[in-house]
Formats: C-alpha cells, sequence, structure tokens
C-alpha cells in the first residue's frame, strides 16, 4: 500500500515536470508560427520575445500627411463597394405595431 502511494506521488510529480515542458514547447512553436505569419513587430510581452505587437499592421504605416486614394466599384444597380470591407447585404426595415 506504501509502495502504490509512493509511486502515485512520483507519477504525478513526474507528469507535472513533463507536462509544464510540453506546455512550453507547443506555446514557442506557436509563437514562432504566428511570427512567421503575421511578421515580428518587435516588443510585445517580456516572456514571449516579440509576440503581441506588430505584424502585418506595422508594415503598412504611412508617414503623417500622406494621402491614398482607393477605388471603389459602382455596381449597376448604383451601389458603391469597396472589396475590402466586404459583401453588401441588402435589408429592409420593417415596423412592427406594438
Amino acid at each position: 500500500m506504501l509502495a502504490f502511494l509512493l509511486y502515485t506521488i512520483i507519477g504525478f510529480w513526474l507528469l507535472g515536470i513533463i507536462s509544464k515542458w510540453a506546455l512550453r514547447a507547443f506555446i514557442l512553436r506557436k509563437q514562432r508560427q504566428m511570427e512567421e505569419q503575421f511578421g515580428s513587430g518587435g516588443g510585445g510581452f517580456s516572456g514571449f520575445g516579440g509576440f503581441g505587437r506588430g505584424g502585418s499592421h506595422a508594415n503598412t504605416r504611412k508617414s503623417e500627411g500622406e494621402v491614398t486614394i482607393e477605388q471603389t466599384e459602382v455596381r449597376q444597380d448604383g451601389y458603391t463597394v469597396n472589396k475590402k470591407i466586404g459583401e453588401y447585404v441588402e435589408f429592409e426595415e420593417v415596423e412592427t405595431a406594438e
């Protein structure tokens, strides 16, 4: 009975150590994947090296005073659509009787 209790305690202790290492490796791998996908902007959380800031938006910043003009498509029904915004959804307001 005492041996079973000792093995159980040692097993949980080892499981805790192994799971801590595995979780750390998993988080670092995901961090590297996100840095590759979004770019490293520097800074970020101190424990995660450049994770949390920057990314694709840091590369597209415009200098102060710079003006950009984006063309929008005018459809045949007269609606203006910008493809970066998303899809236009036509809706109709319905009044409810109270």
